[in-house]
């Protein structure tokens, strides 16, 4: 009985001990979590040290993961790794990470979509940063694979713009707007927040301006694309909070704006708007590096009204300031994804398609 009892100490001795090393990791993985989300939201904290410390802990995390399954470790675990990958701007590890995630979570017996959301927001944000074609329809049919099986409208408010944008890089218009009118269902949910709120008048003044340039021909669009002129008023009106972003999203709803009114062919206001945005640019771009290519975007935009709204001069005028859009997808900030709806190479080629061989003067 002597030793029947000692065995059974030892093996609640080792239970004891995993679930505590499991706890322990979650804690460690959560504040790890909390940091990273910290860092991406404002960039004004030091992220090196956190980096280096889930260097130094993964390996003893994934033994605890591999001597007690537990999925919402699982999740948090795969979950940071997969960001620090988008903050070391590693997209390919990034999305293998996640993926790998994905095929542990669900092979085990407790769901936790919460977990899952993030894996696919993580596979979705590396897939608009690295570009590659195949790499960003498998990432894109496996997350509209798994939003199926949710009705949460939080999970899908997170999912949803980011789909939408990635669908507008990947040049499939009518998959989109599926998604933008599922997205808008969204709306309204006292679970869903103000932030994923704002998501879809951003994203339909984009689609806007795609039916109007007839990148929609053919496609069921929503009414509202269908009226002579944009209320950018409402526009404003609908995304306080985004505006308020002076070093962030509030670069696309300011290029929203002029775009409109260049694809109206309200050249005055045009022409307003981008002086506007020149000061825009001074006071709160020019000293970020990580948004680069919205900087460079902007310029582009001042030199149309410059050049009197003539293609050639356009063109000729924004030559170098094309090629610096040319910027390899590791060199580029992840909090692009936010801010880059179309692409500005894209949308620059549309622009110009816009404009004739012809002066146009305006004050």
């Amino acid at each position: 009985n002597g030793d029947r009892n000692l065995k059974e100490v030892k093996t609640v001795s080792v239970t004891i001990d995993r679930l505590l090393s499991s706890f322990l990791a979650f804690y460690r993985f959560e504040f790890f979590y909390q940091k990273i989300a910290l860092y991406i939201k404002s960039w004004n904290i030091n992220i090196k040290s956190t980096l280096n410390e889930i260097n130094n802990c993964s390996r003893d995390v994934l033994d605890t993961l591999n001597n007690t399954p537990n999925v919402f470790l699982m999740t948090l675990y795969y979950g940071v790794l997969g960001l620090k990958a988008l903050i070391e701007r590693d997209y390919r590890i990034a999305i293998v990470t996640i993926e790998e995630g994905i095929s542990r979570v669900n092979s085990s017996r407790v769901k936790n979509l919460g977990g899952v959301a993030l894996f696919f927001q993580v596979g979705l944000v590396a897939a608009i940063k690295l570009g590659n074609r195949s790499l960003s329809l498998s990432v894109l049919h496996k997350t509209d694979s798994q939003i199926l099986k949710t009705d949460a409208k939080t999970t899908k408010s997170q999912l949803f713009p980011l789909m939408i944008k990635l669908c507008l890089r990947l040049g499939l218009h009518e998959q989109g707007i599926t998604y933008l009118r599922r997205l808008v269902h969204t709306k309204g949910d006292s679970r869903v927040n103000n932030f994923a709120s704002e998501d879809y008048p951003i994203l339909s003044a984009y689609f806007y301006f795609l039916y109007k340039i007839g990148k929609l021909d053919g496609l069921d669009v929503p009414t509202e694309f269908k009226r002579d002129r944009y209320r950018l008023g409402k526009f404003m009106n609908d995304v306080p909070i985004f505006s308020k972003d002076k070093a962030g999203t509030n670069i696309s709803i300011l290029i929203a704006q002029a775009i409109i009114l260049l694809v109206e062919k309200r050249y005055e206001e045009f022409s307003k708007r981008v002086k506007a945005l020149e000061t825009y640019r001074y006071r709160h771009l020019n000293k970020n590096d990580m948004l680069q290519r919205g900087k460079v975007f902007i310029k582009m935009l001042e030199l149309i009204p410059r050049a009197d709204f003539h293609r050639e001069r356009v063109v000729w005028r924004s030559r170098e300031l094309r090629k610096q859009l040319d910027i390899p997808p590791e060199k580029v900030s992840i909090r692009n994804s936010d801010i880059e709806v179309i692409p500005y190479e894209h949308l620059w080629e549309y622009i110009v398609d816009l404009l004739d061989n012809k002066i146009i003067k305006s004050t």
